[in-house]
């Protein structure tokens, strides 16, 4: 039984910015904000001083005792709307604080996707960045280890929202510009020095130690500018490189968690095949960049999908099998066809077929003998 319910993140804001000005404390402006709420997004200048280990918990805490410390505030300020990011913020901390940490939250989490698609949607309602998107992602993922088995309806209804709410953070950087590389460096200086000559060639001929302290300035500064381009282009590469790792991380600890339903056996197989084509998914809108990750990924659902059929294989009915074979020998199931990544390796359909093949000798004798009874907690 479901202890939480699914509560909207926007009526989280609401409701916390109603409590304010019920209680007569103003809210802070955008410009307070900036100073007086240490945005939880904004996080790369915090990695600097703080641990990668310790950051998230840091940065929340952090944000809730500045919180706490608005209220109070002279009553003659106005109150304004918050800022956009100080309203991801606001519900972010609201939400952590009210629903996140109750002791029951990772059972909830492990039976719906809902509040990890809000976050999406109201992420991109206010069109943030990826570091917005990583902590929450990052929390979520926290959570998920704590839940012992993760319903399969949950990793389908994430992997059906996750490329249309994601894809805008991993579309390629600079994509139709030119890249910062030493070619287009080399002819911007070779512009700038032939148009200085050309429009102060008389100042060249009166005073040339002038005229090459000007031009030696111009050129250090615009090479200034390119360095700073280039570290920001960096850091915000890191930022959607780590939002990527994250997201994969996520995927495969649920995925290790993840158990079908034996007593709707009609329902397990398309799931299972659903799953993997949701993954495939992920690498066409460029969530998943390389192979080798698509490829850790479908190997953790493969092995879970024979832990299921080893722990529940006795209880399924032949129809099950003959429907799984069918496909298997179809070669309907695109990736269990493709090539193994790594050489020598025994393939996962290979795998999965071994596990079929045990599991439907249990059913077998169950169904016909009664040798082996159902496992006790799928009764």
């Amino acid at each position: 039984m479901r202890i939480i319910q699914p509560v909207s993140l926007v009526l989280l804001f609401l409701a916390i910015v109603s409590s304010e000005i019920a209680c007569g404390n103003p809210l802070p402006t955008e410009h307070q904000t900036d100073q007086q709420l240490p945005s939880i997004v904004d996080h790369n200048d915090v990695l600097e001083d703080t641990s990668p280990a310790t950051f998230a918990a840091t940065s929340l805490k952090n944000l809730l005792e500045s919180y706490d410390s608005t209220r109070g505030m002279p009553q003659e300020l106005p109150a304004q709307p918050l800022s956009k990011t100080a309203a991801y913020n606001t519900s972010l901390l609201n939400f952590v604080t009210n629903i996140y940490n109750h002791k029951s939250y990772a059972t909830e989490l492990s039976q719906s996707g809902t509040h990890m698609i809000q976050f999406m949607d109201y992420s991109n309602e206010l069109q943030l960045g990826p570091d917005a998107m990583y902590v929450s992602m990052r929390l979520f993922y926290n959570k998920m280890k704590s839940a012992e088995i993760v319903d399969d309806s949950v990793i389908l209804q994430l992997l059906d929202a996750s490329p249309q709410h994601l894809e805008r953070y991993f579309v390629e950087y600079n994509h139709g510009q030119e890249k910062n590389d030493l070619n287009r460096i080399k002819k911007q200086i070779e512009s700038m020095i032939f148009s200085k000559f050309t429009k102060n060639i008389d100042l060249f001929k009166r005073e040339p130690d002038t005229f090459v302290t000007h031009l030696a300035h111009d050129l250090a500064q615009h090479y200034s500018h390119e360095i700073e381009a280039v570290k920001k282009a960096s850091a915000k590469q890191e930022v959607i490189e780590r939002l990527r790792t994250i997201i994969i991380r996520f995927y495969d600890t649920a995925l290790g968690k993840t158990m079908w339903n034996p007593q709707q056996p009609d329902r397990v197989w398309s799931s299972f095949t659903t799953m993997a084509q949701g993954l495939q998914r992920l690498g066409e809108y460029n969530i998943i960049k390389h192979m080798d990750d698509l490829d850790d990924l479908l190997w953790t659902l493969t092995q879970r999908f024979n832990y299921f059929l080893d722990l529940t294989g006795a209880s399924l009915p032949l129809t099950f099998y003959e429907r799984v074979e069918r496909d298997l020998a179809e070669k309907s199931v695109y990736f269990l066809e493709f090539r193994e990544q790594d050489e020598g390796v025994t393939s996962k359909k290979e795998t999965l077929m071994d596990a079929l093949m045990q599991a439907k000798a249990r059913a077998i004798a169950y169904e016909k003998q009664g040798i082996i009874s159902a496992p006790v907690m799928f009764r």
